[in-house]
């Protein structure tokens, strides 16, 4: 058995003296009547606080089901189970060529490459297509092949507000619209009440509790399969495989860069966050980064780590004893530790963080309920190599993350979408109208297979839980049912 390298294509297994049952969904191993699998009470609480479902690459939501990690192979016989890693991304190697325009030629033609395998022979092509630099990209690069060989169509699947809602991707999911000309279908919230009962049914058979968050997803997955699509490309996911952490600025203070790491964090703070943190704030972290001492707090608005947070869902007592709150500290720890020696190992990382992996999991299981396969052209393995094998000076620069990636976006989309400065997703505007529509609060009321796990009167305040909360809810619940 062998998992591909990035691991979008999952493999679960089951395996118990001379038994090995594998399939693409953990649920018909999980609930096998000659399969010994009990409920993970380690994976609901997983499920119930953010960022658990990344902590590693094996677990499911059943304890004797387990998950092949990505780029592994695996050998079975009589008498043995053998797990070997066959890929690692290469943080030793540099890729020097002589010119911004040589690195960005190199990264469009190995995406234009991605791209075309991952079409089909014939038939049209869907495109979730967020507004986003990276779907944005993707659509570009699709638009152009499909103009080029003839055959086929490209039909985009979004969700937007109206304009009067002021909503920035839907903004630019309009502008590309426009300036591409593109044939798209897009779903607002007033649609929902029209293809409610299409969707209700395919939302009953969540299997997973950490797919709450990819109903949009699922919603136009189920529009495509309508509109004859043969696959859906995604933009998934520049931010972690073709940039570097925010905060690389820090690794140029160690390597006695001064001067461009103070210059990076200004624009960084100046194109992303939130103008209510004060400047010096980002340059006391940066400074605290070198383990200097905490006299620097003089410097304003400075406020103290927080402790992890375990969440306002989960039941104290499953909290501590699945060490919830260690957990999520030895993540971090894992995350923004000082270990490695350079932003390339640190690239090479996060290229390999089960996050990516849980995420691609995610997108497979949701679109496979509505019938139809997801592609990830920029997940491509040789794509991937060749990010991590660019200069720091190529994917983050002047502020900008993924800067190759944008520069390579111009050929084919407006440059105030490959270079915008701001992000908005317009999921969470969905979520009221979509718990409205399906009753899913009182559906999470009556759901008595939850009660054990949840903090003490969360269901009695269930009117003042959030949409998204109430939605992670009722997916747990269905992933429990019998």
């Amino acid at each position: 058995c062998v998992r591909d390298p990035m691991g979008v294509k999952p493999f679960y297994y089951y395996e118990s003296g001379k038994v090995f049952a594998f399939a693409s969904e953990a649920r018909p191993l999980g609930r096998h009547p000659l399969f010994d699998c009990s409920i993970s009470e380690q994976r609901i609480a997983d499920s119930l606080v953010f960022p658990l479902e990344h902590a590693d690459k094996t677990s499911t939501l059943f304890q004797s089901v387990k998950r092949l990690p990505p780029a592994s192979l695996m050998i079975v016989d009589e008498q043995h189970v053998q797990i070997k890693n066959y890929w690692q991304p290469n943080p030793e190697f540099e890729l020097k060529l002589s010119s911004d325009e040589e690195y960005v030629e190199a990264f469009s033609e190995q995406l234009e490459r991605a791209v075309a395998t991952r079409m089909p022979r014939s038939g049209n092509i869907g495109v979730l297509l967020s507004g986003g630099v990276d779907s944005s990209v993707v659509t570009g690069v699709t638009q152009a092949l499909v103009a080029k060989q003839k055959h086929g169509s490209l039909v985009t699947y979004s969700t937007i507000l109206e304009p009067e809602q002021k909503c920035k991707e839907s903004t630019c999911i309009r502008l590309m619209q426009k300036k591409l000309g593109l044939n798209s279908v897009t779903v607002r919230p007033s649609d929902l009440p029209s293809i409610k009962q299409e969707l209700a049914q395919i939302m009953s058979l969540a299997a997973e509790p950490f797919d709450w968050c990819m109903w949009q997803v699922l919603l136009l997955a189920n529009q495509a399969v309508q509109g004859r699509c043969e696959v859906l490309f995604d933009g998934v996911d520049g931010d972690l495989i073709h940039s570097l952490s925010p905060s690389y600025p820090s690794q140029l203070l160690r390597d006695g860069k001064l001067r461009e790491a103070l210059r990076e964090e200004y624009l960084l703070w100046d194109r992303y966050y939130d103008r209510n943190e004060n400047i010096a704030s980002r340059y006391y972290w940066l400074f605290r980064h070198l383990g200097l001492p905490q006299s620097l707090a003089w410097l304003k608005h400075f406020k103290p780590a927080p402790r992890a947070d375990i969440g306002h869902l989960i039941h104290p007592e499953l909290g501590k004893l699945m060490s919830v709150e260690a957990r999520v500290l030895a993540m971090h720890n894992e995350i923004y530790g000082q270990g490695l020696q350079s932003l390339r190992s640190r690239h090479a990382r996060s290229i390999v963080h089960p996050v990516i992996a849980a995420g691609l999991e995610r997108y497979d299981r949701v679109t496979a309920l509505a019938g139809i396969e997801v592609r990830h052209p920029l997940m491509d393995q040789t794509l991937v190599e060749l990010s991590l094998a660019f200069p720091r000076e190529q994917k983050v620069r002047d502020g900008w993350s993924k800067f190759h990636l944008r520069r390579a976006g111009m050929k084919t989309i407006p440059k105030q979408i490959s270079f915008r400065k701001d992000h908005e997703e317009n999921a969470w505007r969905f979520f009221d109208d979509l718990v409205d529509i399906f009753e899913l609060r009182e559906q999470v009321q009556n759901a008595n297979n939850i009660d054990q796990y949840l903090r003490p009167g969360v269901k009695k305040n269930i009117g003042k839980l959030v949409a998204g909360d109430v939605i992670q809810l009722y997916y747990l619940s269905q992933s429990l049912r019998d």
